[in-house]
């Protein structure tokens, strides 16, 4: 009697206990780029050249595409050679040291008497060599537009040509050579894409388990397509500040080092902390 009423008391609490999982609490989590930067360009234009190709590993700096220039080239040359000539400057300069040295012969003779210049000369002179002055700041106020001019000019043609501003892989190309690159469109030209470090975006976990976690913890992940034993060691950067109320769900993003170059969009399975574990309801049979 005493056995039978022991292995039920047993029965009850195993019933009522929630049971853990014996190997550590996982969850499913998928690759993405760390970073994805689309480029168009500044305004619509034949494309000329493309040097890269979908695929290809690009550094920052490096020329993607370009549109056809011929045209703004010539027009940078004809701007330079105005932001660059001081022709101008130098002849107002020179009529100013004129203008100047008769104002100053005339107002010396109309102070000795002896040369006859009256003062309404002297001031006509004054007034003559004060307009030269004027003609060498305008000159020189020209000159300074004319180089603001270049600047955009060659900013122009500058925009006229892609660079990449990453570290990256060539993800997509939207526009071939001799096509119109039209900058409203929301593909861009071409889109380039850093894999290293990835992000491993884990968007499912339950809010409470999101709780427990802390920015900068690391976590255990591989590779659903590696072998089992394969893990590696990411960190947690981003938690998401709101949680989906519907699903009782919040994001989680972690970084992963990626020096073999993997793909990203790859399915990973991320080992959590023991005390993420869901509870599991059971109860142990109870023999006689």
């Amino acid at each position: 009697m005493r056995k039978i009423l022991l292995t039920s008391i047993l029965a009850t609490a195993c019933a009522a206990t929630p049971l853990f999982a014996a190997e550590p609490p996982t969850a499913i989590g998928y690759t993405q780029p760390s970073m994805r930067r689309t480029f168009s360009f500044e305004a619509p234009g034949v494309v000329a050249e493309v040097m890269v190709v979908e695929g290809d590993i690009v550094k920052t700096g490096q020329p993607l595409m370009r549109q056809e220039t011929r045209m703004d080239e010539a027009e940078l040359e004809v701007r330079k050679i105005d932001a660059e000539s001081v022709v101008e400057i130098e002849a107002a300069q020179k009529e100013y040291d004129l203008r100047k040295l008769q104002y100053e012969r005339k107002k010396e003779g109309a102070a000795d008497g002896v040369s006859g210049y009256s003062q309404q000369e002297v001031e006509e002179a004054k007034i003559t060599m004060e307009l030269a002055l004027l003609k060498i700041q305008e000159a020189t106020q020209k000159k300074t537009q004319a180089q603001a001019v270049l600047k955009r000019q060659q900013t122009k043609v500058d925009l006229m040509k892609l660079a990449s501003q990453i570290d990256g892989v060539v993800e997509k190309i939207s526009v071939d050579s001799g096509e119109m690159a039209d900058p409203q469109k929301p593909e861009g030209a071409i889109s380039v894409v850093k894999n290293d470090p990835l992000w491993v975006e884990i968007p499912l976990l339950e809010t409470w388990q999101v709780a427990k976690l802390k920015l900068g913890q690391e976590l255990d992940v591989r590779y659903m397509i590696d072998a089992a034993d394969q893990w590696q060691k990411a960190k947690i950067i981003f938690i998401s500040p709101v949680a989906d109320s519907r699903s009782a769900s919040q994001a989680v993003r972690l970084e992963l080092a990626n020096p073999n170059k993997r793909y990203s969009g790859l399915e990973m399975q991320v080992k959590l902390p023991a005390e993420l574990a869901k509870p599991v309801s059971g109860s142990t049979a109870a023999g006689n």
